[in-house]
Order: structure tokens, then C-alpha cells, then sequence
């Protein structure tokens, strides 16, 4: 199987998922400078920013690490700013994404599908971000509507929006693809049993 025809193959599965999902639309501003808003609003997403090192915090024993031994100790210090980072970034992702899963959508490795309350104007650029369950990640897409008709059930009020991706990180296409892959398989293995 060559190359082109396993990824348009993946490109192909599609999952109805449950995840956490925020939908924001871009400004023509905003989808001028697409390239660089993406990588900035990734960053703001999946890291935190700077904090300040642990200046105050200190113990015995670390202070005897510092005369015995410098570079164990900046070793240590890095490590510990490290932990900071990833204790603000879990933080700010929870304010921004919830930590359960909220909005039922079908998933690919090339769009998404999902409810909206709001109407978006087909092409329109928006910024998506959602989080995958039981991993918690987080993701952001920028993505182009595709497609928003108003809902024809009766009981659902609303918007069924298509989007496809236009701005994709590269770790986070592989991690949508693991996803969509392992579920696939828990799907089957529930069948067989």
C-alpha cells in the first residue's frame, strides 16, 4: 500500500465522539494573519506562559544541594519550573476547556461535524478546541465552514456545522489519528464480545 493511499485512507474514518468543545469565529483580520494567530493561540492553549521561577521556596536541603553540587541544583531548579508550567498549563486549559465531555461530534483527521446554536457563514475561518476523553488532551484547529444548515430534527434547535481543517499541528493530527483509531478498535472489540 503506497504512502498517498494509507493516508487518504485515515483521512477517510470519521467517529461520532463526545469531547469538550469551544468554537470561535476569526475576524477578516484574523484570517489574514492565520499562520501566525494559529501558532500563537496553540501555545496559549497547550503551554503556559512563563511563570517565575521558585525564587522563595526553600528548604535545607536543596540549599545543600546548591553549595554541594551547582549543576544538580540547576538541574533541579529547571525541573521544578518545569512541573510550575505544567501545573498552570492543566490549570488554564480547565478554564478554557471543560474536564468533561459536553458536545457530541463526528471526528476525522481532515474536519469535524458538530451542533451549534450559532449560524456560520459558509467559508468562514474559525478556531476550534477541543478535548479528547478519557486523555483530557487538548487540541486547536483552524478550520473553513463548510457547511451550516439548520438543524431538520425537530427535537434539536440549532445549527449542523461541517468544518475542515485548515491548520492542523503535525503532533496533534497524529494524536487525533491515534484516537480515532483507538476508538475505532474499542468499537470493534465491543462488537466481538
Amino acid at each position: 500500500m503506497t504512502m498517498e493511499h494509507q493516508e487518504n485512507n485515515r483521512r477517510g474514518f470519521r467517529i461520532s465522539d463526545r469531547v469538550a468543545l469551544l468554537v470561535r469565529s476569526l475576524n477578516t483580520e484574523d484570517s489574514q494573519r492565520a499562520n501566525s494567530l494559529f501558532e500563537s493561540r496553540r501555545r496559549e492553549l497547550m503551554q503556559a506562559p512563563d511563570s517565575d521561577p521558585v525564587a522563595g521556596y526553600k528548604k535545607f536541603s536543596i540549599a545543600q544541594v546548591q553549595k554541594r553540587c551547582p549543576e544538580v541544583y540547576d538541574y533541579m531548579s529547571y525541573l521544578e519550573e518545569k512541573l510550575e508550567k505544567l501545573e498552570h498549563n492543566a490549570k488554564m486549559c480547565e478554564s478554557v476547556l471543560p474536564l468533561f465531555p459536553s458536545n457530541l461530534v463526528s471526528l476525522s483527521i481532515s474536519g469535524i461535524q458538530f451542533h451549534s446554536e450559532k449560524e456560520y457563514l459558509n467559508k468562514s475561518l474559525v478556531e476550534i478546541a477541543i478535548r479528547l476523553f478519557p486523555s483530557q488532551i487538548p487540541l486547536l484547529f483552524f478550520a473553513r465552514i463548510m457547511r451550516c444548515e439548520l438543524c431538520a430534527d425537530s427535537q434539536m434547535h440549532g445549527w449542523s456545522v461541517g468544518a475542515s481543517y485548515t491548520h492542523i499541528n503535525a503532533k496533534d493530527e497524529e494524536i487525533l489519528a491515534r484516537h480515532i483509531h483507538q476508538y475505532q478498535m474499542d468499537a470493534l472489540s465491543l462488537q466481538v464480545n
